[in-house]
């Protein structure tokens, strides 16, 4: 994904990561990123932060969750995903209902979709605690041309 983001237009973009993926790019994400590019550049410039801010995939975080991957697709059963992805949450945060609740009622100065919110609270879950856990993929990460970590962190559910 970094080299498609630091193409200039969406179509080079997207030619470059089918290029180098199995996968394309979509128009959501090629419109995060100007803001990849300034964390790039964030950890171009400091590289301390390179062990502490890390990269992860919400939909890799609820696979480490449950244990598998999920049985509902967020494109073409919203409910089910919604509420599948919510009860893995609900096993590695007991109060995930009351979060959700918070988040729901409060005001959050944007409009985010019940899917960005269950997103974010799977990447924040992983992001709770220390470094302690925490497991990547690749198993060993590599590092792109800039010398940058190309690695995705999930936390595996812990045994009650």
């Amino acid at each position: 994904m970094r080299k498609a983001a630091r193409q200039e237009s969406y179509e080079e973009a997207k030619e470059k990561q089918e290029e180098l993926t199995e996968g394309s790019l979509n128009r959501q994400t090629w419109g995060i990123t100007p803001k990849i590019r300034k964390v790039d550049q964030f950890l171009l410039d400091t590289k301390a932060a390179r062990d502490t801010i890390r990269e992860a995939h919400p939909e890799v975080c609820f696979w480490a969750f449950a244990g598998e991957e999920m049985e509902y697709s967020k494109t073409n059963d919203r409910a089910q995903a919604f509420w599948e992805r919510v009860a893995v949450l609900r096993k590695v945060e007991r109060y995930v209902y009351d979060h959700l609740w918070e988040v729901g009622t409060g005001d959050l100065g944007g409009s985010p979709s019940n899917d960005d919110i269950v997103d974010a609270f799977a990447v924040a879950l992983t992001a709770r605690g220390d470094e302690e856990g925490l497991e990547t993929l690749p198993g060993e990460p590599e590092e792109d041309e800039e010398g940058l970590p190309m690695e995705m962190v999930y936390r595996p559910a812990t045994a009650d």
